[in-house]
Protein backbone atom coordinates (compact mmCIF):
# COMPACT_ATOMS: atom_id res chain seq x y z
CA UNK A 1 0.00 0.00 0.00
CA UNK A 2 1.32 3.15 -0.89
CA UNK A 3 0.94 6.10 1.03
CA UNK A 4 -2.03 8.22 2.34
CA UNK A 5 -5.49 7.48 3.56
CA UNK A 6 -6.95 6.90 0.08
CA UNK A 7 -4.92 4.39 -0.44
CA UNK A 8 -5.24 2.20 2.90
CA UNK A 9 -8.85 2.86 2.90
CA UNK A 10 -9.18 1.90 -0.44
CA UNK A 11 -6.98 -1.37 0.46
CA UNK A 12 -9.67 -2.05 3.43
CA UNK A 13 -12.55 -1.68 1.16
CA UNK A 14 -11.78 -4.11 -1.51
CA UNK A 15 -10.24 -6.95 0.89
CA UNK A 16 -12.52 -9.83 1.26
CA UNK A 17 -13.14 -11.03 4.49
CA UNK A 18 -9.34 -12.98 5.21
CA UNK A 19 -7.50 -11.14 3.67
CA UNK A 20 -4.20 -9.28 4.29
CA UNK A 21 -3.00 -6.03 3.85
CA UNK A 22 0.37 -5.43 4.13
CA UNK A 23 2.03 -2.15 4.61
CA UNK A 24 5.39 -1.28 4.39
CA UNK A 25 7.58 0.84 5.95
CA UNK A 26 7.65 4.35 5.92
CA UNK A 27 5.27 7.72 7.12
CA UNK A 28 1.76 7.39 6.05
CA UNK A 29 0.08 10.73 6.42
CA UNK A 30 -3.80 10.20 6.68
CA UNK A 31 -6.32 12.71 6.73
CA UNK A 32 -8.99 11.17 8.32
CA UNK A 33 -9.62 8.18 10.49
CA UNK A 34 -9.45 4.52 8.86
CA UNK A 35 -12.31 1.79 9.60
CA UNK A 36 -11.69 -1.66 9.50
CA UNK A 37 -15.34 -3.04 10.08
CA UNK A 38 -14.44 -6.64 8.33
CA UNK A 39 -12.63 -10.01 8.91
CA UNK A 40 -9.05 -8.60 7.57
CA UNK A 41 -5.34 -8.48 9.04
CA UNK A 42 -3.17 -5.22 8.57
CA UNK A 43 0.03 -5.71 9.02
CA UNK A 44 2.81 -3.46 9.40
CA UNK A 45 6.79 -3.48 8.81
CA UNK A 46 7.37 -2.95 12.71
CA UNK A 47 6.03 -0.75 14.94
CA UNK A 48 9.06 1.26 14.72
CA UNK A 49 8.91 1.28 10.86
CA UNK A 50 5.41 1.70 9.88
CA UNK A 51 4.32 5.20 11.44
CA UNK A 52 0.77 6.03 10.12
CA UNK A 53 -0.24 9.59 11.44
CA UNK A 54 -3.40 11.51 11.09
CA UNK A 55 -2.53 15.30 9.99
CA UNK A 56 -6.12 16.58 9.48
CA UNK A 57 -5.26 20.36 9.58
CA UNK A 58 -9.42 20.53 10.74
CA UNK A 59 -10.76 18.16 13.35
CA UNK A 60 -14.70 18.89 13.07
CA UNK A 61 -17.30 17.39 15.28
CA UNK A 62 -16.80 14.09 13.69
CA UNK A 63 -13.88 11.49 14.02
CA UNK A 64 -11.91 13.06 11.28
CA UNK A 65 -8.97 13.64 13.03
CA UNK A 66 -8.75 10.05 15.05
CA UNK A 67 -6.37 7.23 13.42
CA UNK A 68 -8.16 3.87 13.46
CA UNK A 69 -11.46 2.92 14.21
CA UNK A 70 -11.68 -1.19 14.55
CA UNK A 71 -14.87 -3.05 14.61
CA UNK A 72 -14.97 -6.96 13.75
CA UNK A 73 -14.30 -9.89 16.24
CA UNK A 74 -11.99 -11.14 13.93
CA UNK A 75 -10.12 -8.04 12.46
CA UNK A 76 -6.41 -7.47 13.02
CA UNK A 77 -4.10 -4.44 13.08
CA UNK A 78 -0.11 -5.17 14.01
CA UNK A 79 3.50 -3.82 13.71
CA UNK A 80 2.29 0.10 13.46
CA UNK A 81 2.33 3.05 15.45
CA UNK A 82 -0.50 4.77 15.41
CA UNK A 83 0.06 8.81 16.03
CA UNK A 84 -1.23 12.03 15.86
CA UNK A 85 -4.51 11.64 16.66
CA UNK A 86 -7.27 14.26 17.82
CA UNK A 87 -10.49 14.55 18.82
CA UNK A 88 -12.69 17.28 19.07
CA UNK A 89 -16.00 17.04 20.42
CA UNK A 90 -19.24 14.49 19.62
CA UNK A 91 -19.11 12.15 17.18
CA UNK A 92 -19.51 8.02 17.30
CA UNK A 93 -18.37 7.02 20.01
CA UNK A 94 -17.44 9.83 22.38
CA UNK A 95 -15.83 8.33 24.77
CA UNK A 96 -12.05 8.69 23.33
CA UNK A 97 -9.75 6.48 21.52
CA UNK A 98 -8.47 9.18 18.76
CA UNK A 99 -5.59 6.71 18.72
CA UNK A 100 -7.32 3.54 18.28
CA UNK A 101 -11.04 2.87 19.08
CA UNK A 102 -11.41 -1.07 19.58
CA UNK A 103 -15.01 -2.13 19.60
CA UNK A 104 -13.79 -5.56 18.12
CA UNK A 105 -10.77 -6.80 16.68
CA UNK A 106 -6.93 -7.27 18.16
CA UNK A 107 -4.49 -4.13 18.18
CA UNK A 108 -0.82 -6.02 18.39
CA UNK A 109 2.64 -5.59 18.19
CA UNK A 110 1.80 -1.54 17.96
CA UNK A 111 2.36 1.90 19.62
CA UNK A 112 0.24 4.49 19.81
CA UNK A 113 1.57 7.94 20.65
CA UNK A 114 1.32 11.85 20.07
CA UNK A 115 -2.50 11.64 20.69
CA UNK A 116 -4.53 14.88 21.76
CA UNK A 117 -7.96 14.71 22.93
CA UNK A 118 -10.27 17.30 24.23
CA UNK A 119 -12.39 20.30 23.46
CA UNK A 120 -13.16 23.28 25.90
CA UNK A 121 -14.42 21.62 28.87
CA UNK A 122 -16.43 19.25 27.08
CA UNK A 123 -17.08 15.87 29.28
CA UNK A 124 -18.36 14.37 26.09
CA UNK A 125 -14.85 13.25 25.30
CA UNK A 126 -13.84 11.36 28.43
CA UNK A 127 -11.34 8.93 27.59
CA UNK A 128 -7.90 8.09 26.07
CA UNK A 129 -6.00 7.50 23.42
CA UNK A 130 -6.72 3.66 23.38
CA UNK A 131 -10.05 3.06 24.23
CA UNK A 132 -11.14 -0.54 24.53
CA UNK A 133 -14.96 -0.73 24.45
CA UNK A 134 -16.37 -4.59 23.54
CA UNK A 135 -16.39 -8.12 24.50
CA UNK A 136 -14.17 -9.17 21.31
CA UNK A 137 -12.39 -6.17 22.17
CA UNK A 138 -8.30 -6.97 22.62
CA UNK A 139 -4.89 -4.65 23.01
CA UNK A 140 -1.87 -6.66 22.77
CA UNK A 141 1.79 -6.23 23.54
CA UNK A 142 1.25 -2.67 22.34
CA UNK A 143 3.55 0.80 23.80
CA UNK A 144 0.76 3.42 24.69
CA UNK A 145 2.83 6.51 25.53
CA UNK A 146 3.24 10.18 25.32
CA UNK A 147 -0.61 11.15 24.85
CA UNK A 148 -2.92 14.30 26.46
CA UNK A 149 -6.30 14.77 27.40
CA UNK A 150 -6.21 18.26 27.44
CA UNK A 151 -8.97 20.42 29.55
CA UNK A 152 -7.91 17.06 31.94
CA UNK A 153 -9.49 19.04 35.46
CA UNK A 154 -12.79 17.84 33.40
CA UNK A 155 -12.30 14.48 32.41
CA UNK A 156 -10.57 11.13 32.95
CA UNK A 157 -8.29 8.98 30.76
CA UNK A 158 -5.41 9.94 29.06
CA UNK A 159 -3.37 6.61 27.88
CA UNK A 160 -5.93 3.88 28.10
CA UNK A 161 -9.44 3.45 28.86
CA UNK A 162 -11.29 -0.39 29.09
CA UNK A 163 -15.05 -0.16 29.12
CA UNK A 164 -15.00 -3.38 27.82
CA UNK A 165 -12.20 -6.32 26.74
CA UNK A 166 -8.61 -7.21 27.19
CA UNK A 167 -5.47 -5.36 27.51
CA UNK A 168 -2.64 -7.42 27.90
CA UNK A 169 1.32 -7.23 28.17
CA UNK A 170 1.50 -3.58 27.20
CA UNK A 171 3.53 -0.82 28.44
CA UNK A 172 1.55 2.33 29.22
CA UNK A 173 4.18 4.97 30.00
CA UNK A 174 4.35 8.91 30.00
CA UNK A 175 0.66 9.68 29.31
CA UNK A 176 -0.85 13.26 31.22
CA UNK A 177 -4.48 13.88 31.76
CA UNK A 178 -7.30 13.43 34.57
CA UNK A 179 -8.27 10.80 37.16
CA UNK A 180 -6.92 7.43 35.28
CA UNK A 181 -3.49 9.61 33.49
CA UNK A 182 -2.12 6.04 32.75
CA UNK A 183 -5.12 3.62 32.86
CA UNK A 184 -9.22 4.27 33.04
CA UNK A 185 -11.17 1.23 33.88
CA UNK A 186 -15.01 2.38 33.20
CA UNK A 187 -17.17 -0.97 32.68
CA UNK A 188 -17.84 -4.59 33.32
CA UNK A 189 -15.40 -7.20 31.69
CA UNK A 190 -12.90 -5.36 31.70
CA UNK A 191 -9.15 -6.66 32.09
CA UNK A 192 -5.78 -5.51 32.59
CA UNK A 193 -3.02 -8.26 32.46
CA UNK A 194 0.53 -8.49 32.49
CA UNK A 195 0.94 -4.73 31.90
CA UNK A 196 3.71 -2.08 33.19
CA UNK A 197 2.04 1.42 33.63
CA UNK A 198 4.53 3.91 34.66
CA UNK A 199 5.49 7.96 34.75
CA UNK A 200 1.75 8.58 34.11
CA UNK A 201 0.50 12.20 35.61
CA UNK A 202 -2.29 13.59 36.34
CA UNK A 203 -1.04 17.28 36.05
CA UNK A 204 -4.34 19.38 36.49
CA UNK A 205 -4.07 21.54 39.60
CA UNK A 206 -7.25 19.54 41.14
CA UNK A 207 -6.49 17.76 44.10
CA UNK A 208 -10.30 15.54 44.07
CA UNK A 209 -8.51 14.08 40.77
CA UNK A 210 -7.03 10.83 41.53
CA UNK A 211 -5.04 7.51 40.48
CA UNK A 212 -2.27 9.03 38.20
CA UNK A 213 -1.86 5.52 36.85
CA UNK A 214 -5.28 3.82 37.37
CA UNK A 215 -8.37 4.88 38.41
CA UNK A 216 -11.02 2.09 38.60
CA UNK A 217 -14.68 1.59 38.42
CA UNK A 218 -14.26 -1.64 38.71
CA UNK A 219 -17.91 -3.68 38.43
CA UNK A 220 -18.74 -7.45 38.26
CA UNK A 221 -16.07 -9.70 36.47
CA UNK A 222 -13.27 -7.12 36.06
CA UNK A 223 -9.63 -7.69 36.93
CA UNK A 224 -6.43 -6.34 37.54
CA UNK A 225 -3.85 -8.74 37.60
CA UNK A 226 0.26 -8.96 37.98
CA UNK A 227 0.59 -5.79 36.28
CA UNK A 228 3.42 -3.22 37.66
CA UNK A 229 2.70 0.08 38.76
CA UNK A 230 5.67 3.04 39.25
CA UNK A 231 6.18 6.37 39.77
CA UNK A 232 2.27 7.61 38.81
CA UNK A 233 1.28 10.75 40.34
CA UNK A 234 -1.22 12.66 40.84
CA UNK A 235 -1.46 16.21 41.09
CA UNK A 236 -1.25 16.53 44.91
CA UNK A 237 1.47 14.16 44.74
CA UNK A 238 -0.32 11.56 45.60
CA UNK A 239 -1.36 8.20 45.12
CA UNK A 240 -0.61 6.55 41.68
CA UNK A 241 -2.89 4.36 40.89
Amino acid sequence: VPGDYAAIAYAVECAAPGDTIVVAAGTYEISDMITVAKSVRITGAGRDKTIITNTATAVVANRTGAVLYLNDPDAVVEGVTLAGGRYSRGGTPASGGWGAYVAAGTLQDARVTNCRGGYANQNDVDGAAVNVNGANARVLRTIIDNNVRVNYYTAVGAGLRIDQGTVSDCLIVNNRGGSGAGVYMAGKDSHLVNCTVAKNRISANQTNYHGGGLYSGISSGSTVENCIFARNSSADGGEGA
